[in-house]
């Protein structure tokens, strides 16, 4: 008579045992469109919950499914996902959608890293929407790396930096010095790095002026060293 083998493992039924440490890392292996599959869901919605939500997606189909990685979805099922990137993106296409900032009014108001905030705000939110918010093509474009645009975005879409454009917005100030144009400059496709020398070059040449040439005081209004305000002018001088 033959022995019977008795199974290795518990046979479940009606769940699915995890092992939580295996389970991480394997997500941490994956590719975006793997953890999409993954988690039953779309590469859209992926990024939209972690990336700009800063959230992580659900796994609909851990609990109780085996098969929780379909990879075709219904109408239904795609109307759905449709539905629910367009609101988690909905904040920040309202922010990429302000009008463009009158740098005029921000200097002397500002320190040199709060207006260089409030000019990525506005740049990067237009270059996203110009490349479909595509990460990778506006860091290609801006030539920055994908994390730096990530780190970037997720800074300028404070809600205090949106407090202090409104502030300086509802100034009544009269004769303010004209800025360079961010919009011209996007439309050039003109490279992050180099938004920020135009910029740099401007407010300091500003400020300097309002000083009477006095690098010390500019420096201290700007909250920046003196070797940088003088870098800047030289570079500004030399055309660099």
């Amino acid at each position: 008579m033959t022995a019977r083998r008795r199974p290795s493992s518990p046979n479940v039924q009606g769940e699915l045992v995890i092992d939580l440490r295996k389970m991480v890392r394997l997500v941490e292996g994956m590719k975006v469109w793997e953890l999409a599959q993954f988690a039953g869901t779309t590469v859209e919605a992926v990024v939209s919950r972690v990336v700009i939500a800063a959230k992580l997606p659900g796994f609909p189909g851990l609990h109780g499914h085996r098969n929780f990685a379909p990879r075709r979805k219904g109408p239904e099922v795609k109307a759905a996902a449709t539905v629910e990137v367009s609101e988690a993106c909905e904040p920040e296409v309202e922010v990429a959608r302000e009008p463009e900032p009158e740098l005029g009014r921000f200097l002397g108001r500002v320190t040199r890293r709060e207006l260089k905030v409030i000019v990525d705000r506005w740049v990067l939110g237009r270059v996203l929407i110009a490349c479909e918010w595509n990460i990778t093509h506006a860091a290609n474009r801006l030539e920055i790396s994908r994390r730096r645009l990530r780190q970037r975005w997720a800074a300028v879409r404070s809600p205090a930096v949106g407090a202090l454009i409104a502030k300086v917005a509802r100034s009544k100030e009269v004769d303010v010095p004209v800025g360079p144009s961010l919009a011209e400059l996007v439309e050039r496709r003109v490279t992050h790095r180099e938004i920020e020398r135009v910029v740099d070059r401007w407010v300091v040449e500003q400020m300097l002026a309002d000083e009477w040439g006095n690098v010390t005081r500019s420096a201290k209004r700007l909250r920046v060293s003196r070797r940088l305000v003088r870098g800047i002018r030289n570079s500004k001088a030399e055309g660099s």
